[in-house]
């Protein structure tokens, strides 16, 4: 077998430039409140800190996805991915409350910053899932006609 040279896809730059775009995002624009004057936290900043790990897997399943080998093995982390993409977006105000009052920064801010960056990469590893299962099938396809 020929060892080819390892090129990233337009989906693996996508995929990675878009969850550190986020991760990013989430620790400077889409952050929440800080403390109250007791040293308290609302409950937003427990959102906020899981939307952070999931950013951070985000990120880091993204990264292992471009060097991987195999279309195999990239199909299950991008649907990895989707999946994680797809619990961030519903986290927020779903699972974890976030402020009563909808002038925080946890509702102006943070929950539609992460509705969008959520759908953004469970729409780019939505796309990636296409790819993998068509060359999939096709290399089935091509090993059936051989047979």
């Amino acid at each position: 077998m020929k060892n080819k040279k390892f090129v990233p896809g337009i989906t693996d730059i996508v995929l990675i430039v878009v969850s550190l775009g986020y991760l990013v995002l989430l620790n400077t624009v889409f952050i929440t409140c800080g403390p109250k004057d007791d040293g308290s936290f609302m409950v937003c900043q427990w959102a906020w800190r899981s939307l952070v790990v999931l950013a951070v897997i985000l990120v880091t399943l993204s990264i292992v996805h471009a060097f991987v080998p195999g279309n195999e093995l990239r199909l299950g982390i991008s649907i990895g991915i989707f999946t994680v993409a797809i619990a961030s977006a519903v986290l927020p105000d779903n699972i974890i409350p976030l402020c009563m009052m909808n002038t925080m920064k946890c509702h102006t801010h943070t929950k539609p910053g992460n509705l969008v960056f959520s759908v953004l990469i469970a729409v780019a590893s939505a796309v990636d899932i296409a790819v993998r299962i068509r060359k999939l099938t096709v290399k089935a396809v091509k090993q059936q006609e051989e047979i």
